[in-house]
Parts: structure tokens; C-alpha cells; sequence
């Protein structure tokens, strides 16, 4: 994880905290099942703990921390059934996002999509991660493009459990598994490009579809019960002390 300057105090400071958090557990810097103490969590990010407590009620209100009474909080859960549950809704709403995208999207919109391909055909080669971050993009686009706002809400309820299982996704990648993602991510653009609604939306449900076919055994693995998901190392293991914000460059630190 790249190193990041520390942040001075400031009227946001509980939303500064919340998006450091989050984005540990998002990465999986924090794993599935770690404990999170306010007081470790705030000494390492140099605050005190009320916007540690605020940020971690946020997380639990989206199901990304579970809190115990009496026994603190932890990293929700990431098992294949979580998983599955993420998929159902994504292969319904993706695909519908699709299809509405086929009859809405601007020249303009199909075209920043096209873009975001070519990009993420260049870093197929160079860097997994960016990779993928492109292929979020684009599921983005599309979801843009459908002009349902509704749609966009409901899909941004789970985006953080969707973004969890894509690190997943590219930390067990192949170059073959991503060449077959490019296509099949083109072809979704194509059919969008061409107004073919059905042949879009028929698309996005079967590469949503495919890719729980490779994210759900992963999670149901015996290995990944005990959280050595297949992921890079260091991560923190269910009911260990709560992992270093500060050593990984998350560091908060309030001036004066």
C-alpha cells in the first residue's frame, strides 16, 4: 500500500476516519473477522476515540463490522453465502443497468466506456490492480449510462461488499482469466453501443454470473474459514488484535 501524508485535524475528521477504515476493509488489509478496538484504532491514527466510534457505527449500519455486546467490534463476515447474496442482486441489477444503458446512453457516455476498455487492456500486462479498478469503472459507466437513479441507489448499497470480492477477484487472477474478462466486458460495450437492450442485459447477467462461479469457491474453501483467503500477505486473521493503520501510511494526526 502506497504511503499517504498524514491528515491535519479538520471540520470532517469523522469522515476522514471512516474512509481510512474502510478502505482497509475493503482491501482486506483488515480481514474478515479482525477485532476493532477504538482505543488501538485511535492511537494509531492519532484521534481520539469518538470519531473511531462514529465511523465504526457508520460501518456497522452497511453490514462492514459487526458489533458484539460487551465484547467490541469486528470485521463483518465474507463467506461464499455473503457472497452469493452480493451476486443475486448484482446479476438482476447489472443486468437491468445494461440494458437501460443500451437505450439511454449518450454518444459521449459509450465512448468514455470505450476508453476505460482501452485503458484497461493496456494494464492487463502492467498492473492487476488498475486493471480491475478500470473494470469497476466501467460496471460504473454502464450504471451511469442506464440515467435510473433509483437503480444507482441500490447498487451503491452493496458497492463496498462488491468492491471487498473484487480485490478478491484479482488477487486469485490469471492472465487468462483477465484476457477473458476484457472480452467479455467489450462485447457488453458493443451490444450497448448497437441500442441491442436484450442482447446487453443478457450479457452483463452472464458475466456477473461467472464471476461468482470464481469468487464462491474461493470463500467456501476451508482455508478461507479461518480467513487465509486468497489474498497478499500480511492481513490480519479473524479475532486478532486489530491490524496497523498507521505502519500501512493511514495515519491521521492532529496539528498542535
Amino acid at each position: 500500500m502506497q504511503t499517504k501524508e498524514p491528515i491535519s485535524l479538520g471540520p470532517s475528521l469523522q469522515a476522514i476516519v471512516y474512509e481510512r477504515i474502510l478502505e482497509a476493509i475493503v482491501r482486506l488489509d483488515l480481514a474478515p473477522g479482525a477485532r476493532l478496538v477504538e482505543g488501538r484504532l485511535a492511537a494509531q491514527l492519532g484521534v481520539s476515540r469518538v470519531p473511531v466510534r462514529e465511523a465504526l457505527r457508520q460501518l456497522e449500519s452497511e453490514q462492514l463490522v459487526v458489533v458484539h455486546p460487551r465484547r467490541g467490534a469486528t470485521v463483518a463476515s465474507l463467506t461464499s453465502r455473503d457472497a452469493d447474496e452480493v451476486y443475486t442482486l448484482r446479476i438482476t441489477l447489472e443486468a437491468l443497468a445494461a440494458r437501460l444503458a443500451a437505450e439511454n446512453a449518450s454518444g459521449e457516455q459509450i465512448r468514455a466506456m470505450e476508453e476505460t476498455l482501452r485503458r484497461q487492456a493496456e494494464m492487463a500486462s502492467l498492473d492487476v490492480e488498475q486493471f480491475y479498478a478500470c473494470g469497476a469503472k466501467f460496471h460504473a459507466q454502464i450504471v451511469l449510462a442506464s440515467g435510473n437513479e433509483k437503480l444507482a441507489a441500490l447498487l451503491t448499497v452493496i458497492s463496498h461488499h462488491v468492491a471487498r470480492l473484487r480485490v478478491i477477484q484479482s488477487r486469485s487472477s490469471s492472465p487468462e482469466l483477465m484476457q477473458r474478462s476484457t472480452e467479455q466486458h467489450r462485447e457488453i460495450c458493443q451490444a450497448i453501443a448497437r441500442r441491442e437492450a436484450e442482447q446487453a442485459e443478457g450479457l452483463m447477467e452472464e458475466h456477473v454470473r461467472r464471476s461468482r462461479q470464481r469468487v464462491l469457491p474461493l470463500l467456501a474453501s476451508p482455508a478461507a474459514k479461518f480467513g487465509v483467503l486468497p489474498v497478499a500477505d500480511g492481513l490480519a486473521s479473524p479475532g486478532s488484535d486489530s491490524w496497523n493503520l498507521a505502519s500501512s501510511g493511514l495515519e491521521i494526526r492532529a496539528e498542535g
